[in-house]
């Protein structure tokens, strides 16, 4: 029993040590962009460096070379207001779509820290509001209910059905 006793420690202790794997080289860092309850992506718009991003009722500010968000502004709570699900730019001027319910005017004369200027209610524009067009720098804002010319707040266009996105306009 002694010599094998020796010969199991003699065994251990001549085992060498497995050598540790190699550190792993540094990894590339990646936005990943998924989809989870009141949190869908529906527009993005890059523009003079900056990536704005809806998320459910948020706006993201991100810097595109390396993903890092800047700022986050948030419309409301999801189930009060409904989702940011159109932007577009003017101008300084950054507007976001909340389903149904508003247009929010925001300066972007600072790209990565806009601000709050306005919010436009369903009511106030006679629309329920979905989508934003821009045409020679006029904004327009589309929805059910029809078409309204942000400068002045008429109504271009009436229908009970969502109006689409505008493409050209007279006067």
């Amino acid at each position: 029993m002694g010599a094998v006793m020796s010969s199991l420690l003699l065994t251990v202790a001549c085992t060498p040590h497995a050598t540790p794997p190699p550190p792993k080289p540094p990894s590339i860092s990646v936005l990943q962009v998924r989809q989870e309850v009141g949190g869908t992506h529906y527009r993005m718009l890059v523009l003079g460096g900056i990536w704005y991003q809806t998320y459910g009722s948020t706006l993201l500010v991100v810097n595109p070379s390396n993903a890092v968000e800047l700022k986050e502004i948030k419309f409301g709570k999801i189930g009060e207001v409904g989702p940011a699900i159109d932007l577009a730019a003017a101008g300084s001027r950054l507007f976001v779509v909340i389903e149904d319910d508003a247009l929010v005017e925001l300066s972007i004369d600072d790209p990565r820290n806009p601000r709050l200027l306005e919010q436009h209610s369903a009511g106030q524009l006679g629309i329920s509001p979905h989508l934003l067009s821009v045409v020679n720098d006029e904004v327009f804002v589309s929805g059910r209910g029809g078409v309204v010319r942000l400068s002045d707040g008429s109504k271009i266009f009436s229908t009970p059905e969502v109006a689409g996105r505008v493409a050209a306009a007279d006067g």
